[in-house]
């Protein structure tokens, strides 16, 4: 579980799973990932 810059008591959960396609995809050339999140739309983020 991770705090999201910029919105206080705002968390984010990421799966293991996630955590293991984003090291072999590897970021966008911009540092970042991007991911289409259903009933949302693209949701782009990077890990700081």
């Amino acid at each position: 579980v991770f705090d999201v810059e910029g919105h206080p008591g705002m968390k984010c959960h990421i799966e293991e799973e996630v955590f293991q396609w984003m090291e072999e995809a590897g970021p966008m050339p911009e540092g970042d990932y991007l991911f289409m999140v259903e009933g949302v739309g693209r949701l782009r983020f990077s890990i700081v």
